[in-house]
Order: C-alpha cells, then sequence, then structure tokens
C-alpha cells in the first residue's frame, strides 16, 4: 500500500488568539513546534508528505526544519474542506493512485498502533474512508482510499 501524509496546517487559530502550530510541544520544555511534532506523529508510516499552509504559510513551513515534504498552498481563512482538497491534489501528484492519511496538525501524538490499526482496516474496507473513534466519536488521523478521493475532490459543500 502506497500512503501518503497529508497535513492539514493552514488554520487561522482564530480562537486560540496565536497561531496553534508554532506552540512548543510538549507543552513544559518546548521540544519543537505542534505542527514539527504532528508531521514526526504520521510520516513514519507514510511513502511521501504534503503540508497544507495558508495562514503564516512562511513560518509554519520554517517550523518544519530540515523534514521532506511536498507543499500546499490554500488562501489564508480558507475553509478545511479547501484544504484537504488542495492536500489530496498534492497526494495525486506525487502517486496517483495511493491511499492518503489525512492528519490535522494541532494532534501532536498519533501511537504508531494507532495507524498499524487503520492502514489493517483500510485494507480490509479498501471501499471506505476509515478513522479511530474513542467514546463513540471519530477522530485523527483518517485513511481516505484513492478509490474515494475524486469524490471529495467533486463534492461542493450546500
Amino acid at each position: 500500500m502506497h500512503l501518503i501524509g497529508v497535513l492539514l496546517a493552514a488554520g487561522r487559530s482564530g480562537r486560540m488568539g496565536r497561531l496553534k502550530q508554532l506552540l512548543p510541544w510538549p507543552p513544559v520544555d518546548g521540544e519543537r513546534p505542534l505542527v514539527a511534532a504532528a508531521f514526526d506523529a504520521i510520516a513514519p508510516a507514510c511513502c511521501a508528505m504534503v503540508v497544507v499552509v495558508g495562514h503564516e504559510a512562511d513560518a509554519v513551513l520554517a517550523a518544519l526544519g530540515e523534514r521532506t515534504f511536498q507543499s500546499a498552498h490554500v488562501e489564508s481563512g480558507a475553509e478545511m474542506l479547501v484544504s484537504v482538497k488542495a492536500g489530496l491534489l498534492a497526494a495525486r501528484a506525487i502517486h496517483p493512485t495511493a491511499d492518503v492519511l489525512l492528519h490535522p496538525a494541532d494532534h501532536p501524538e498519533v501511537k504508531p498502533e494507532t495507524i498499524e490499526q487503520l492502514v489493517r482496516a483500510s485494507a480490509e474496507f479498501s471501499d471506505r474512508a476509515v478513522m479511530p473513534e474513542f467514546g463513540g466519536k471519530g477522530g485523527h488521523p483518517a485513511i481516505v482510499p484513492s478509490a474515494l478521493v475524486p469524490n471529495i475532490l467533486d463534492f461542493t459543500a450546500a
């Protein structure tokens, strides 16, 4: 299975009052920026990475340091669906038939076991997107199979 990671890092962090992606993680000793921790959490499972940026794009990209990835840019303040579509298009350009691991940049901790379970579930249910569930609610990251990517790209919100 080819799996491309798409890190959604374009948000404005409006409610927070400052750019969440650049906050130190972990909060106590500030080892690295939150966006870098989220990247590092999913990258080992992926054959390539895409980072979608918008608001303060240069600062977010700089916070990723020497990590290897492609970037996709959206307008500052764009809806998350716009970021998802930009990431999916960038992933398609890298490998047209790869599945996509979608992950928000403000979720820095994902257990490798969670990703392994998602990959297994995705292989079993290859026609469906899969995501972890906790307390009856969906979580992150999610795997979108290649076959569903055109449906998402064609979707328009009402």
